[in-house]
């Protein structure tokens, strides 16, 4: 049931960073602010250090805005830097092979 919902929100996320896409001319911009917003929504990690439960980093970084924690820590910094790096290659990639066929 988990993997269901999930599904649902990486389909929803990925509705959305298109239509994000979609606001920009420039390609450039396109896969930069692609890449960002979908890395943003997609990468999860730990919710608590030190706990097994497993959030997006979005859902993380408003519960510390609203507890009143820093707003981006290193712990989710690296996993969110890591996907965005990870998908922006992917996306440039994928606009190289589109080009040459």
């Amino acid at each position: 049931m988990i993997f269901f919902f999930f599904f649902i929100y990486l389909v929803i996320s990925l509705f959305i960073c298109f239509f994000i896409r979609s606001l920009f001319k420039n390609k450039h911009l396109k896969r930069l602010f692609f890449s960002f917003f979908f890395s943003l929504f997609i990468t999860i990690w730990f919710s608590i250090p030190g706990s097994n439960q497993m959030a997006p980093i979005f859902s993380i970084m408003i519960v510390n805005v609203l507890e009143g924690n820093e707003f981006f820590s290193m712990r989710i910094f690296r996993p969110f830097i890591t996907s965005f790096v990870f998908i922006i290659i992917i996306d440039y990639l994928l606009f190289l092979r589109k080009t040459k066929i």
